[in-house]
């Protein structure tokens, strides 16, 4: 018996030795395939054999649709930013998010990818996780908010450079505290909320 979560799942059969009760049943050759479009139950109920199953076709969609809407939107945004700004201006910018970078590895510290590995596991844990990692989150987010703001204050640069990185800084850690909700998805295989 198989428990299935999530739209796009299939349930392949391999050989005519099996049968087996749930969701859409269609053949493909040799195969008979068992399609979920929402959770549900695989039940062999008689005889034996290999059973194969997937949880990836509306995931990688809807991953895929968004990292090509965000880099096309990336691009525009650039174009519009270096127009506004200027050369100058652009510079300037590229430095405070790139300076902020920097400090992007106190933001996280791999816990993201544990949490996400742990829940998937065990999903009754994820209250638990959620809390903690939420609490740390907070902690880690306001320390990659510092840390640059003082380092950026120990140079030399003018008050317009400090500035723009503080904002960066601002804007970086409030992306930052967006990661536990996505972890969160990402645990639960619901990539159609990122």
């Amino acid at each position: 018996k198989i428990s299935l979560t999530g739209a796009g799942a299939g349930v392949q059969i391999l050989g005519a030795f099996i049968d087996a009760t749930g969701g859409t049943i269609t053949t493909d050759g040799n195969f008979r395939v068992h399609t979920f479009n929402a959770s549900g139950t695989f039940e062999v109920t008689s005889g034996s054999g290999n059973v194969w199953y997937l949880v990836v076709l509306k995931n990688i969609g809807v991953l895929s649709l968004a990292e090509v809407l965000t880099h096309i939107l990336s691009f525009f945004l650039i174009v519009a930013i270096s127009r506004y700004l200027g050369t100058v201006g652009l510079g300037k910018y590229s430095f405070a998010f790139a300076f902020v970078g920097i400090f992007a590895i106190v933001s996280d510290l791999g816990i993201s990818t544990f949490s996400v590995r742990d829940v998937s596991r065990d999903r009754e844990k994820a209250q638990k996780y959620f809390s903690n990692y939420f609490s740390l989150k907070i902690f880690f987010a306001f320390t990659a908010l510092i840390l640059p703001i003082l380092a950026i204050s120990l140079t030399n640069e003018p008050l317009d450079v400090k500035l723009t990185v503080s904002l960066a800084s601002f804007a970086m850690a409030l992306n930052y505290m967006s990661y536990p909700f996505k972890f969160l998805f990402n645990a639960y295989e619901k990539f159609g909320y990122h």
